[in-house]
């Protein structure tokens, strides 16, 4: 009698083992379907991100830019240019401090 003990027992041990096995494996396999999921759609964000990148680095060319201005804002460019050199006024110092020049105001400045 105790030999069919064992073997019951025994039988019994296996099936649970096996039950245990196919558990552990159906969630090894749901894992690996998310885990699956969760690559295409970084790999579909990676392309989406790539699509982006191109667009903010035409959107950003100069070309691209003056064109945007001249046709669609009406840009105008000037006949000739003229460039401004700064000059030193005469008669007026540069501020020496923190504290505010005395005297008059200049027109059309109001003094506090």
């Amino acid at each position: 009698m105790l030999i069919p003990n064992l073997v019951w027992g025994a039988a019994v041990t296996v099936v649970i083992g096996l039950f245990l096995l196919a558990v552990f494996h159906a969630v090894i396999v749901d894992g690996q379907t998310a885990l699956d999921s969760l690559n295409h759609e970084i790999e579909d964000l990676q392309v989406q991100n790539d699509k982006l990148q191109l667009y903010v680095g035409q959107s950003e060319a100069p070309d691209r830019i003056l064109a945007e201005a001249r046709f669609r804002l009406g840009m105008v460019e000037p006949e000739n240019l003229i460039y401004l050199s700064p000059v030193e006024p005469t008669g007026i110092s540069a501020p020496t401090g923190i504290s505010a020049p005395t005297g008059t105001a200049p027109t059309g400045i109001r003094a506090r």
